[in-house]
């Protein structure tokens, strides 16, 4: 498709918001009610043209990106299937980790095959998904001081009964 309105080069490395912005002026310059009966061809065009870009490779990266994202939230989908029905398990998803604690003793095996690892410094399980690669700091960290430097979502045996999930 020949690209006519938008301002993008050939190889249609621009971000969703840019193009996004774009749309927004086009619209406002081409608007039937601001240019009359020209408009609406423009308009059509216009509307073409953002739909081709936004659904054909727009931004390669960013698309690679929600990729990895979505098999990222996947990985994370499956591992939590595997745990979620233990009883006293603590779950605490801090950064990119998983870690369990509480009353794990008895469920070792099956946390085992999930793929966690345990850490005796911590006394909780541990899961890495991979993300966030890059590690500026190796020093140790407590749960304590890793719950304060990241957002931490916590499943408790009780919340999961409540919404269903035991």
């Amino acid at each position: 498709m020949q690209i006519k309105f938008f301002s993008i080069k050939d190889n249609m490395q621009a971000s969703a918001s840019d193009i996004k912005s774009q749309y927004k002026e086009l619209i406002k310059k081409h608007h039937p009610d601001i240019i009359g009966v020209k408009g609406e061809a423009d308009m059509k065009q216009i509307n073409l043209e953002f739909e081709y870009i936004m659904q054909n490779g727009l931004n390669k990266a960013q698309n690679e990106k929600e990729k990895q994202a979505w098999q990222n939230f996947r990985e994370y989908a499956e591992i939590l299937e595997k745990i979620i029905f233990l009883d006293g398990i603590k779950i605490e998803v801090i950064g990119s980790w998983l870690w369990l604690s509480g009353n794990t003793y008895q469920y070792h095996e099956i946390i085992k095959k999930a793929g966690f690892k345990y850490s005796g410094n911590k006394k909780a399980w541990y899961w890495y998904g991979g993300m966030d690669v890059k590690r500026y700091f190796k020093g140790h960290y407590t749960m304590q001081q890793l719950r304060n430097r990241h957002n931490v979502i916590e499943l408790e045996t009780e919340k999961r009964q409540a919404i269903g999930m035991h």
